[in-house]
């Protein structure tokens, strides 16, 4: 669709779905200035979980992209379809006001990162999703501020990220979960390792 700013503007916005072994079914973005500039991709809507598709079940037959045209400022609306907690497709419908080109380089937040069980008792899961690929930094630090055992330094893919790890080698006691999304703390949470 259009997302022109004036008539000798061809800019556009367009609408995709996108899924992978690792990427839940999802409604993306991408947008293409005037000057064939394209950017970074954003997710508009990310998958909750993978898709249940049987018989003739077909993903993508409700998407579409079109500019408002008697809005005053740039804007489009959508729908795609995403994958559900319950292993289904629904359909999202979205707005798109504005969309900035740059990459966010924090794209990882706080809220959207799940630690459990806490208290530990053999092993733990971090939950969380990623907008972008993201290099992701996780360590054990104690109560002094020293680090116990760096748990996971890699990339990871964009989406939902599930990692789980055990407690050994760390003896009971009060410790700090420590994530780092491309360098940037995101969350320091305490948990508490027990026999």
């Amino acid at each position: 669709a259009s997302f022109a700013s004036s008539s000798s503007d061809h800019s556009v916005m367009i609408c995709f779905l996108r899924t992978s072994s690792t990427t839940y079914p999802e409604v993306r973005v991408v947008n293409c200035d005037n000057s064939w500039d394209w950017s970074p991709s954003t997710s508009v809507r990310y998958g909750d979980s993978y898709v249940y598709a049987a018989g003739t079940s077909r993903w993508g037959d409700y998407t579409g992209i079109s500019r408002k045209h008697n809005s005053s400022d740039k804007e489009v609306w959508l729908a795609g379809q995403y994958g559900t907690f319950d292993n289904y497709f629904e359909t999202w419908i979205a707005q798109v006001l504005d969309y900035s080109t740059k990459i966010n380089e924090n794209n990882l937040n706080e809220s959207n990162i799940i630690i459990y069980p806490n208290p530990v008792v053999n092993t733990f899961q971090i939950q969380f999703y990623l907008e972008n690929r993201s290099n992701v930094e996780i360590t054990i630090i104690d109560i002094n501020g020293k680090i116990m055992k760096l748990l996971f330094k890699d990339n990871l893919a964009a989406g939902k990220n599930i990692l789980l790890f055990n407690k050994n080698e760390l003896s009971s006691g009060v410790y700090f979960l420590n994530i780092k999304a491309n360098n940037k703390v995101i969350k320091n949470e305490k948990i508490i390792i027990t026999e």
